[in-house]
């Protein structure tokens, strides 16, 4: 599995003075900590030079990542003007041809740490091409799709989906999809929506659900958590939590993750780190789907994680000298 997300410095910043990288210090941590990757798996950066330089010339990358039990690789992104020509970079196919090929890739924002395995994630969801995670807000408000779509192809109450959380692998759907939502975004610059790339993303996406031309699994919202307190009873349902706020505000997300790490490791918390069994919804024009796994495959999934617990060889080589490019 890949497991990767954008960094960058806008032209004309600090990258010292950038609140993102220290993000990317806790998203990286909960990654290692929690999400059971193996010597087979690979957390992707891509990162623009200047960002990568600052990073480099610090130890504290180097410090974090010793001992990890995955692949690090990284793909260099011209270093962005404005949010929209970041954001088109999560679309970009050369970076995954930069990266070695997964069958499964898996996009977090920065702002979106892991609290459990992925692995039992996917296991329970298994066989689709396309996985997309639902929010609390309805497909037709203006933060989704709601300048794009036309009324009546949905319906009012389905839900939004989040361009902050998408697992997928390789087709030539994929591949269209995301060069369709990449010059989309691009040549909207100049009046950007204010989620950005989210509405060509949910729009491209519902085109497909609609076309059953890309074999999609709408994954429930419980399955983020959307900035909770430590003792919010909706993290016993959760894999990840998403502390979202003002894109570009680096403040609106920052300080809901440093307080959420601080009371993390600190704390007892209220939600405990066995697999929980997800929910996934209905798509226009599908058969029902199962709402929750069953009880005996959901204890022989928490059984096989207290039994073996997440990978313990590192196949990658320890960073030096706190460079990323070691």
């Amino acid at each position: 599995m890949l497991v990767y997300t954008t960094l960058f410095t806008l032209v004309g910043k600090n990258p010292m003075e950038n609140k993102y990288i220290d993000m990317f210090y806790s998203w990286f941590t909960y990654l290692k900590r929690y999400a059971g990757l193996g010597p087979n798996d690979c957390v992707g950066i891509i990162v623009d030079n200047d960002t990568l330089e600052y990073i480099n010339s610090i130890p504290t990358f180097g410090y974090i990542s010793t001992d990890v039990t995955f692949n690090i690789e990284l793909s260099i992104m011209p270093r962005p003007a404005n949010l929209t020509e970041g954001f088109a970079q999560r679309y970009n196919l050369e970076h995954f041809d930069t990266f070695i090929q997964h069958e499964l890739n898996l996009h977090l924002d920065i702002d979106c740490l892991c609290i459990r395995n992925i692995n039992t994630l996917f296991r329970q969801v298994e066989g689709h091409s396309f996985y997309a995670m639902s929010e609390i807000g309805f497909m037709y408000h203006s933060d989704y799709c709601g300048h794009l779509l036309e009324e009546g192809i949905l319906p009012d109450d389905f839900p939004g989906i989040s361009a902050g959380w998408y697992a997928w692998k390789h087709s030539e759907s994929q591949r269209e999809m995301f060069e369709t939502v990449s010059k989309a975004c691009l040549n909207n610059q100049k009046t950007p929506f204010y989620t950005i790339d989210q509405p060509f993303y949910t729009y491209e996406l519902i085109k497909r659900i609609i076309s059953k031309t890309l074999d999609i699994c709408v994954i429930d919202k419980d399955t983020v958590a959307f900035n909770p307190c430590i003792f919010d009873e909706c993290l016993k349902d959760a894999y990840f939590v998403n502390f979202a706020g003002e894109p570009g505000v680096e403040s609106s997300h920052y300080n809901k993750i440093f307080a959420f790490m601080c009371m993390d490791f600190s704390s007892s918390p209220l939600y405990t780190r066995p697999t929980v069994a997800i929910k996934t919804l209905m798509l226009p024009g599908s058969a029902p789907v199962p709402v929750q796994q069953g009880q005996q495959e959901q204890q022989a999934l928490v059984q096989e994680e207290q039994e073996h617990g997440p990978p313990e060889a590192a196949s990658a080589a320890p960073l030096e000298q706190g460079d990323l490019r070691s």
